[in-house]
C-alpha cells in the first residue's frame, strides 16, 4: 500500500531460483510458490505505478554481508575450514550450482532500474560456471592456503546428480549492455572468506 501511493522510481525484487522450479513445474514448494506470488504481486504494482521492475530470481550468490553460514554450501565450507581446519561436503550426489558476486547483483539491478528499463519478466541470477560441490570446497581450501587433504566426503552416487542453477544468458547480457564484467567464481571466493574472516574476528 505504502509503495502503491508513493510511486517508487523503481522496483527492485529479491526472489529466489525456486519460483522457477514451481513455474516450470518441477515442484510445489511453498517456498518457491510464495516467492511466484511475490514477484507476481510487485509486477503488478510496477505496472499500476508506470516504473520499471527488475525482479531477481537468485540462485546461488556469493561475497560480503553472506547470511546463513550453516546453510549455503559455500559459506558453510568456509566456516567450518575457519574453525576445524577440515571441510565435510555432506552431499553424497554430484552437486552442481552457479555462482554470482552479490555486488553484481547490485550494480545489474541499479543500471537497469536507472536507466529505466523496463524488465516486467523475472531474470535468473546465475553465474557462468558451473561448479560442483567437490570443486567449491576445493577454491574454499586453496583460498585459506590449506591443502586438498582436509576435504571429507562421502561415496558419491552417480544415479542422480543436483542441478540449481538459472539460465545466466540474459543476466550477463545486461551487464555487457553497461560494461560490468560479473567477477570470476575465484574472485567470489576469495571476497566471500574475506567478509567471514573479517566477521570472525569481528565476533
Amino acid at each position: 500500500t505504502a509503495l502503491k501511493h508513493g510511486r517508487p522510481a523503481g522496483v527492485f525484487v529479491a526472489s529466489s531460483g525456486a519460483a522457477s522450479e514451481v513455474a516450470n513445474g518441477r515442484t510445489r514448494d511453498l517456498y518457491g510458490m510464495l516467492k511466484l506470488h511475490q514477484e507476481e504481486r510487485f509486477t503488478d504494482l510496477a505496472r499500476y505505478a508506470g516504473v520499471p521492475i527488475f525482479n531477481a530470481r537468485i540462485y546461488n550468490i556469493a561475497g560480503p554481508f553472506i547470511n546463513k553460514s550453516n546453510i549455503y554450501a559455500l559459506a558453510s565450507f568456509i566456516v567450518q575450514a575457519l574453525q576445524t581446519g577440515r571441510i565435510n561436503v555432506r552431499a553424497g550426489t554430484p552437486v552442481y550450482r552457479s555462482y554470482i558476486h552479490v555486488l553484481d547483483v547490485i550494480a545489474v539491478a541499479c543500471a537497469e532500474l536507472v536507466a529505466g528499463r523496463m524488465n516486467n519478466g523475472p531474470i535468473d541470477i546465475a553465474g557462468t560456471e558451473m561448479v560442483e560441490m567437490g570443486e567449491v570446497a576445493l577454491a574454499v581450501a586453496g583460498e585459506l592456503g590449506l591443502s586438498s587433504n582436509i576435504i571429507e566426503r562421502p561415496l558419491i552416487n552417480f544415479a542422480e546428480p543436483n542441478i540449481y542453477a538459472g539460465d545466466p544468458c540474459v543476466f550477463h547480457t545486461i551487464a555487457m549492455r553497461y560494461g560490468i564484467r560479473p567477477a570470476s567464481f575465484i574472485r567470489q571466493v576469495a571476497d566471500t572468506v574475506g567478509f567471514l574472516k573479517r566477521h570472525a574476528t569481528a565476533k
